[in-house]
């Protein structure tokens, strides 16, 4: 899973760093706008597609799921290569928008099935099965500009893509080993209930605390990575040679590969995910201070601090991407008194990848609006406010209604609450009509 989950990363970033160069170089009358929409196409795809994978993915066994998703990446991404031929810059474009939607439907596939499985399958160790996983998303964030820059420079566009798809084929025979036994006989009772199956989107998002997990992640995302098609000229006019920019955009992802295992294992011991969510938050304020650095507190303008914050960014991008599966399928547990099932990990997976996208594919717009009109610095000063404000909401509202008090007495905790003014309402009679068999 996790040299799927690398090379299904590679496939993701190794065009954006060379396709605005050689749009550049040979299809010039396509402008800035309509590259940046190329490549934004792969997150589109992703956040049209994940909330149907979700819902129809429990008809298919996971290991095929993941294969068809894998190969569509690869076919895709080899059939970029044709687009080196002579073709005029209309049909480039389309073609480059259908190939890429291609490759975020494949990603989007594979990734699902491949996080909803191992939430499914390994219950005990999910968070640090998850650490792992992102490590090798970092992994792959860190060798497709590379690769992609090498290639490109040596050998061209089309031949590019021919060497991507081939290193691509080489963790295809490690799909067909996976096992999924647990779900494998869970899916052979056919039984709606123990499948899941009439759980839905909607009785998910009713829970309030989803809502501010998924909500958080989004704004978060976007304060993490809107400095992508920015920092490159933030540190141009602070005289750092091109040769030496690339290593800067190193820091973020090297971090979040090294600091991915490490939370997947503390958060392995944290029974409330809030926690860890609530201090990803607090790590991003940070990150942006330094970052930035900020001129609100007088910071002085320094590379030192920047890739400081840079490292922050990874840290404060494990702490929470990690725990917000377990904790989207603890609190819908919680909210609507249901048993884990494969549907719900399906959601649950396809809410938070449905959310990720969103923050991708907004964060690069919502901070180059910022920049044109406050600068670099204003901009993450400007997004390190929204951070703390988002810090002290999620502490407010999610964090401290765990239990209510009448002085130094515990008279219940907000859950407690919840499930009592579920007893009359719809999703809990639809749970005592459907688990009524199993007592």
């Amino acid at each position: 899973m996790f040299a799927i989950i690398a090379s299904l990363r590679i496939v993701y970033s190794v065009i954006a760093s060379f396709l605005p160069l050689h749009i550049k170089l040979t299809h010039n009358t396509i402008t800035s706008s309509k590259t940046g929409f190329i490549l934004a196409m792969f997150d589109i795809s992703t956040f049209v597609c994940s909330p149907y994978i979700g819902k129809v993915q429990h008809r298919y066994n996971k290991r095929n799921f993941i294969a068809f998703g894998y190969s569509l990446c690869l076919v895709s991404s080899a059939a970029f290569a044709l687009l080196d031929l002579d073709i005029e810059d209309d049909t480039f474009f389309l073609f480059a928008v259908i190939l890429r939607f291609l490759q975020g439907l494949g990603d989007a596939c594979a990734i699902n099935a491949i996080y909803s499985a191992s939430a499914y399958e390994f219950p005990d160790q999910r968070d640090m099965i998850f650490g792992l996983l992102e490590a090798s998303y970092g992994v792959g964030f860190t060798l497709g500009p590379l690769i992609g820059q090498v290639l490109y420079a040596q050998y061209g566009f089309k031949t590019c893509f021919i060497v991507v798809s081939a290193i691509l084929l080489i963790p295809m025979g490690f799909i067909w080993t996976m096992e999924f036994q647990k779900e494998d006989f869970t899916n052979k009772s056919r039984d709606r209930s123990v499948l899941g199956l009439d759980l839905t989107y909607g009785q998910l998002l009713m829970n309030k605390r989803t809502l501010w997990s998924l909500g958080s992640m989004y704004l978060c995302i976007v304060c993490m990575i809107f400095y992508e098609p920015l920092l490159t000229n933030q540190l141009t006019s602070m005289d750092i040679g091109l040769n030496k920019i690339g290593y800067f955009f190193l820091f973020g992802t090297l971090s979040y590969v090294v600091f991915g295992p490490l939370v997947g294992a503390f958060s392995n011991r944290v029974s409330e995910k809030r926690y860890l969510m609530l201090a990803a938050f607090a790590t991003t304020s940070l990150a942006l201070l330094f970052f930035g650095p900020s001129e609100l507190f007088l910071l002085p303008q320094s590379v030192e601090l920047m890739c400081f914050g840079l490292i922050l960014t990874g840290l404060s991008m494990s702490l929470l991407i990690v725990p917000v599966i377990p904790e989207l399928i603890k609190s819908s547990q919680e909210a609507l008194n249901i048993e884990e099932t494969p549907s719900l990990c399906d959601k649950c997976s396809a809410m938070s990848l449905t959310s990720q996208s969103l923050g991708y594919i907004f964060g690069p717009i919502i901070g180059g609006g910022l920049y044109d009109r406050y600068g670099f610095r204003g901009t993450t000063d400007i997004l390190m406010i929204v951070s703390v404000i988002l810090s002290m909401m999620y502490y407010l509202l999610v964090i401290r209604p765990l239990r209510i008090y009448r002085g130094d007495d515990l008279i219940m905790t907000t859950q407690d609450l919840q499930n009592k003014r579920l007893k009359d309402s719809e999703g809990y009679q639809y749970q005592e009509l459907t688990f009524a068999h199993e007592d």
